[in-house]
């Protein structure tokens, strides 16, 4: 009695489920967006939630495909795993949710803090009672930040006139895959005075260069340093510097003018002597 009920039941149902097979859905999500070091992996989770309507009397197993499209070309993304099984259960409808592992890999070079785009697509296959159904969404991933080191060209030593100034140029080289914010700070800068623009910002691979007005009121020498600090704006924690040094000299007209006399009264001196020794041959 209970096998026939059971089969009349099946029997009353199965017209109304092959007149409407049961919907199916997919929903992607991924709550932030990775950045990947380059030459460095980072791993990211995707939420895949497969939702179904009215109508599922039987369970039956369906499958999930995922792919990855539209990768950017400095990026390698891997999934894990790339299909699962589900077992639907419910008649008036329901969901099941999984996530999915993303392997990033950043084997080139690209601009830091750019939001890149990749797509991921999913799919069922559909079986006796539950229609196919598939999605793409898009994402985003960027490259983090990647300390490429700046070059600074400054004279070995530069020299002024008490009182005077003079100025003179240096050349810094961003070689980070992001402009970074420079701040130049002098050291050991006692008896001289150097005006500069101490905080501005170099593009990516790019060149600037800052132009250093020095004087000095008294004569002297020192050991100077120039610190230059740098760091992209999007990331201050990735801070770094590299030192500059440069002799500063300070002499007075003065003594250079008579050091010049000097070196003249020796040569004419030299001059007359050889004349001497020629007149007496």
């Amino acid at each position: 009695m209970q096998k026939l009920a059971l089969l009349m039941l099946v029997l009353f149902l199965l017209p109304y489920a092959n007149a409407c097979f049961v919907s199916t859905d997919i929903e992607l999500q991924m709550e932030e967006t990775p950045t990947v070091p380059l030459g460095g992996k980072t791993t990211a989770e995707i939420n895949v939630t497969i939702s179904w309507g009215m109508g599922l009397f039987i369970p039956l197993p369906l499958m999930i495909h995922l792919e990855v499209e539209e990768i950017p070309s400095w990026l390698t993304i891997s999934l894990s795993p790339t299909s699962f099984n589900i077992t639907p259960i419910g008649f008036f409808g329901g969901q099941i949710s999984k996530n999915v592992e993303l392997t990033f890999y950043a084997h080139k070079e690209t601009e830091a803090f750019i939001p890149n785009s990749f797509t991921i697509y999913a799919y069922t296959d559909k079986n006796f009672l539950m229609r196919a159904s598939e999605k793409r969404k898009e994402f985003y991933v960027m490259q983090d930040f990647y300390d490429g080191g700046i070059v600074a060209e400054f004279p070995n030593n530069v020299k002024v006139i008490k009182g005077e100034s003079t100025q003179v140029n240096m050349n810094i080289t961003n070689n980070c895959n992001s402009p970074v914010v420079i701040e130049i700070k002098d050291e050991n800068t006692t008896n001289f005075t150097l005006i500069y623009s101490d905080k501005f910002t170099i593009s990516s691979h790019s060149e600037k260069s800052v132009s250093f007005r020095i004087s000095s009121d008294k004569i002297g020498r020192e050991n100077a340093r120039i610190k230059i600090t740098y760091y992209p704006s999007q990331k201050p924690s990735a801070r770094n510097s590299i030192e500059v040094p440069v002799l500063l000299i300070s002499a007075s007209k003065g003594m250079a003018g008579g050091s010049a006399i000097s070196v003249a009264i020796i040569i004419i001196i030299i001059a007359i002597i050889i004349y001497a020794i020629w007149r007496r041959k």
